[in-house]
């Protein structure tokens, strides 16, 4: 289960990365986003989730046994950022920069691994 840092997942995993591509977006540490007690990091999380989705392809069962959360829980945050983005109460920007942060990571990952 992952709670603060993972010792299941490298900290290099995409899931890993989506997580801190989203708390630097944020201002966030990853290890507060990853803790289901911050009730501050809620928006944040649930926007670590809707990304899990576009970027990794993550289904919400797969986040589910990765994160040690409920699917029911995973489902929500995803449905209310994507509500929130059709309604334009969340800009597609903040997507689009959390995605660039995320191919950057990324791309250091692979250059540093190769």
């Amino acid at each position: 289960m992952i709670r603060g840092e993972s010792k299941r997942l490298p900290t290099e995993h995409p899931v890993m990365l989506v997580f801190e591509a989203t708390g630097r977006h944020y201002g966030i540490g990853r290890n507060e986003l990853l803790c289901r007690s911050h009730n501050g990091q809620r928006h944040a999380r649930h926007m670590a989730f809707f990304m899990l989705h576009k970027l990794v392809n993550m289904s919400i069962s797969g986040m589910a046994r990765q994160l040690g959360n409920n699917h029911s829980s995973i489902s929500y945050g995803r449905k209310k950022i994507r509500k929130m983005i059709e309604a334009k109460e969340l800009p597609y920007s903040d997507v689009i920069a959390i995605g660039g942060i995320y191919s950057n990571l990324w791309a250091q990952y692979k250059k540093d691994f190769k």
